[in-house]
């Protein structure tokens, strides 16, 4: 194998509304031991932001330990090392795989609603960053 100039350490910026909560959690690369967590700042739009693994193939967002927690997301930006900032496209967290949660996609409004039905609720998923558009 040769040296990749992708591997290291990235970031991933979230804007969203989280309607309570204390912290937001995030993994990467199934690195269960070593998750980001960011403080929630309720009832308002926030950018949060997280160190991620690359290259980047699988992403859990726990957004709120809480039960009934209304999360918007109107946008996910990953910069990744060698690479030019991508956006993940909003429509492809509907497919992810729900722990206490339920996701919808408004395509209206290019914005993601995931509703806690269950405390720490979570959604996970593999990645393909290199499909994404920029950002």
């Amino acid at each position: 194998l040769t040296p990749s100039s992708n591997i290291g350490t990235g970031t991933m910026t979230i804007d969203a509304n989280i309607s309570q909560g204390s912290r937001f959690i995030v993994y990467s690369n199934d690195a269960w031991a070593a998750p980001e967590r960011d403080a929630v700042v309720p009832g308002t739009w926030h950018t949060y932001q997280f160190s991620v693994s690359t290259p980047l193939h699988s992403l859990r967002l726990d957004p709120s330990e809480i039960s009934g927690t209304t999360v918007l997301i109107r946008s996910i930006t990953l910069n990744l090392p060698g690479q030019s900032p991508k956006a993940l496209p909003l429509s492809i967290l509907a497919k992810f795989l729900t722990n206490g949660a339920s996701v919808t996609y408004d395509s209206t409004n290019n914005q993601v609603q995931i509703q806690s039905t269950g405390p720490n609720m979570y959604i996970m998923s593999g990645v393909d960053p290199s499909s994404y558009p920029p950002a």
